[in-house]
């Protein structure tokens, strides 16, 4: 028997756009195992911050994930914010949490709308990043940017909110559960994408809350909000002039 065809994949862009490197085993044409290595990051963005003020590091930040920038920000500024006893207003802490919950949905119809069209939805990438696009309008108004921000500083936020923002934020918010329910109608009811998905990358999901149920329902949700606002209640309570949001760990529900 013939030994598999061992190729390198990444890191380079534009395969992995440098994160993730891969080791691919092939029976001609066919890939027999693939072996991930993630972490693998060729910028030298460690290096070059070793030479930038603390300030100077941001926009390095922003090539981290340049589809997750505001978040990849605030990783950072909430480390530099930490080791500095830097305590950042509440206004600016809801301000971060919108924009990287907004971060968030730009950065998963970046992800759902290439995997359709790879899948044979094409349609589905257009309709992706239409809403992205309502998303990166609101971040273009907010810093003058559309990819990479440089908007979460440490100790707070480069700009406040202008005026009207949050009015266009509510209008987009109160469209887009529409819209996502018409992509996942596309996506899923698409025969080919099913076909070629399902199955696919299958993970095993670890409840932090609730690991003697296997498929928390309703019920098990509300109780799962109740014990969160709990946590908030309670880290008030001890320090009712912190300025820091208590860090939740999300909990992935399956839906069976």
């Amino acid at each position: 028997m013939p030994e598999d065809l061992v190729i390198n994949i990444g890191p380079s862009h534009p395969s992995t756009h440098g994160v993730c490197r891969v080791l691919v085993h092939l029976d001609g044409e066919v890939i027999v195992k693939a072996e991930p290595i993630i972490g693998h990051l060729h910028r030298g963005i460690e290096k070059i911050a070793e030479n930038r003020t603390y300030l100077q590091v941001v926009p390095l930040t922003d090539r981290l994930d340049y589809v997750g920038s505001m978040y990849a920000n605030w990783a950072y500024c909430r480390a530099v914010e930490r080791l500095a006893g830097i305590r950042v207003p509440m206004r600016a802490e809801y301000i971060r949490v919108i924009v990287c919950e907004l971060q968030r949905i730009a950065s998963h119809m970046m992800s759902i709308g290439p995997s359709g069209a790879d899948a044979g939805a094409t349609t589905v990438f257009l309709y992706t990043f239409a809403q992205r696009d309502h998303v990166i309008d609101l971040f273009e108004e907010l810093c003058g940017a559309r990819l990479t921000y440089n908007y979460v500083r440490p100790g707070g936020v480069a700009f406040d909110l202008p005026d009207g923002w949050t009015d266009r934020l509510r209008a987009f918010l109160a469209a887009f559960p529409r819209a996502l329910a018409e992509i996942d109608k596309l996506l899923f009811g698409n025969i080919i994408a099913r076909r070629r998905m399902k199955g696919s990358g299958v993970l095993v999901f670890l409840y932090l809350l609730f690991e003697h149920q296997s498929k928390p329902d309703r019920w098990m949700r509300f109780r799962l909000l109740k014990y969160m606002c709990r946590i908030w209640e309670e880290s008030f309570k001890q320090n009712p002039e912190q300025t820091e949001l208590p860090l939740i760990l999300p909990v992935v529900f399956y839906q069976g």
